[in-house]
C-alpha cells in the first residue's frame, strides 16, 4: 500500500514532480493531488479513462486467471522469472540503498507478489519495495486487497509512468504492454527489465481446436528489435510445458487472456466436452539492462 516509505519513488504524471503522502492522499509541489482509497492503492490516469469503469481486464477475466495461475500451471514460468532476476541482481546495494521492484500491467499481481516472497527469503538484506501498476481498477482493487505489503497504481502504460527517473531496479513486464521510453527513463543504470512473451508454439493444440486467436507473426522479434534502441540484453531463453488440462482448466485458460471477448456458445460447448487435453505452453524470457 502507499505510504510515507513508498511515495518518494513515484512522480506526479501530469508534470513530473515529486510525490509525498499526507492524510491518505499523494500530492505533488504543483498541488495535483490523488485520493489514496481505503484498500491502499491510487488511482494516477490523468485523462478520461480515470473514470472509465470498464476499462482493462473486467473481473470475469481476472477470477479466470487466478483460478487458473492458483492451481500451479504456471509454476514453472515463475521460479524461471526468480532465477534469471537473482542472477543478475546487482550483487551489493549502496550504503542506505533501496530498490524498487515493479511490474507493470500486473494484473492479479501473482508474478509480483511471488518474486517478493522469493526474494524477501533468499536476499532477506535486500531493502526492497513493491509496486504494481494496471490499468485495470478492478485488478488494481483486488491485488491490493489481497497484497497488503504491494504498492498498487492504476496507471496507464502507455502513458508517463508515475515514478521517479531511475527510481526503480526491476520492471516486470510479463504479458502486457510495453513502453520502452518510459521503462528506460524510470530504471536505473543498472536496472533489469524482464519481458515474457509467448512462444509461436504457446497453446497451439487449443488454437487448432477450438479456433483461438494466434500468437503475432514474429512477435519475439519485433519485441526484441524495439527494445534493442535503448537496452542491452543479457540472456535469452526460452521455456516450455506440457499441461494436462481438464475442461475447467480450459475455460479459465481461454477467459484469461485476449480469447475472452470472442467466447460464445459454441466455444463453450466445445470446451465442455474436453475430458482431459494435453496442451503446451512456451515462453520466451529476455533480461534487459539500460544501455
Amino acid at each position: 500500500m502507499i505510504n510515507a516509505k513508498t511515495a518518494p519513488f513515484l512522480a506526479c504524471p501530469f508534470d513530473g514532480h515529486a510525490m509525498k503522502f499526507s492524510d491518505k492522499m499523494v500530492t505533488c509541489d504543483n498541488n495535483h493531488s490523488f485520493n489514496v482509497s481505503k484498500y491502499g492503492y491510487v488511482n494516477m490516469l490523468t485523462n478520461r479513462k480515470r473514470f472509465h469503469e470498464n476499462i482493462g481486464d473486467n473481473k470475469e477475466m481476472l477470477l479466470s486467471r487466478e483460478r487458473f495461475l492458483g492451481a500451479g500451471y504456471y509454476n514453472f514460468l515463475t521460479e524461471a522469472i526468480k532465477q534469471i532476476i537473482i542472477t543478475h541482481l546487482p550483487r551489493k546495494n549502496k550504503p542506505g540503498g533501496i530498490s524498487g521492484i515493479l511490474e507493470v500491467g500486473s494484473g492479479t499481481a501473482f508474478y509480483i507478489n511471488n518474486l517478493k516472497n522469493s526474494l524477501d527469503k533468499l536476499l532477506p538484506d535486500k531493502n526492497f519495495f513493491y509496486f504494481g501498476t494496471d490499468i485495470s481498477k478492478t485488478a488494481i482493487e483486488l491485488s491490493a486487497k489481497r497484497y497488503r505489503d504491494i504498492t498498487f497504481i492504476v496507471a496507464d502504460t502507455y502513458s508517463n509512468l508515475p515514478f521517479k527517473d531511475k527510481s526503480v531496479s526491476v520492471i516486470l513486464n510479463i504479458f502486457s504492454p510495453r513502453n520502452n521510453r518510459e521503462f528506460k527513463r524510470i530504471l536505473k543504470d543498472d536496472g533489469l527489465l524482464m519481458t515474457v512473451i509467448p512462444s509461436k508454439d504457446h497453446l497451439n493444440e487449443l488454437i487448432n481446436k477450438l479456433e483461438l486467436l494466434g500468437i503475432e507473426e514474429n512477435k519475439k522479434e519485433k519485441v526484441e528489435h524495439a527494445l534493442n534502441r535503448s537496452f542491452k540484453k543479457l540472456g535469452d531463453s526460452k521455456h516450455k510445458q506440457k499441461l494436462l488440462l481438464n475442461s475447467n482448466a480450459v475455460m479459465d485458460l481461454v477467459k484469461m487472456g485476449p480469447n475472452y471477448e470472442y467466447i460464445n456458445d459454441e466455444m463453450i460447448l466445445k470446451i465442455q466436452s474436453i475430458n482431459n487435453i494435453e496442451v503446451t505452453t512456451s515462453f520466451n524470457l529476455n533480461i534487459y539492462r539500460p544501455k
